[in-house]
């Protein structure tokens, strides 16, 4: 970065006009911690199998790279099924001006998901090929 470029930079932020991307995940900080789903997915999921397999599931997440991501952690397994993982990052997308993650599978899914809160409402709109959920 040039001399002029750092100073810019730095008025920019003793003015407030650059977010970070931590301002953006706080929505999600009620999610911190370890939750546990008994039911049936949602989708035909790889690994998992069709819409409706029941299964039990242990979600964790953690922040990450300073607070600027949420992690997740997923382990789970169906009736008869081998267990299976799936790991994800949450960060904000300044471009989009939404939060968004990728994530993938031990079976080799892959997601894409949109983010979004509304009224303490967090919805996750899964975009993703061979999505795990």
């Amino acid at each position: 970065m040039t001399p002029l470029g750092t100073i810019a930079l730095i008025a920019a932020l003793a003015a407030g006009q650059i977010e970070t991307p931590s301002e953006h995940l706080k929505v999600l900080q009620p999610l911190i911690g370890q939750w546990v789903y008994m039911g049936p997915v949602q989708s035909d999921s790889q690994g998992i199998g069709p819409k409706g397999t029941e299964i039990i599931a242990v979600m964790t997440y953690t922040w990450a790279i300073n607070k600027n991501a949420l992690q997740i952690h997923w382990a789970g397994k169906s009736v008869d099924k081998k267990p299976v993982q799936f790991v994800e990052l949450i960060g904000w997308d300044g471009k989009q001006k939404k939060l968004a993650s990728q994530g993938f599978g031990s079976a080799g899914g892959v997601e894409h998901n949109v983010w979004t809160c509304e009224d303490g409402v967090v919805v996750c709109d899964t975009k993703g090929l061979n999505s795990l959920a």
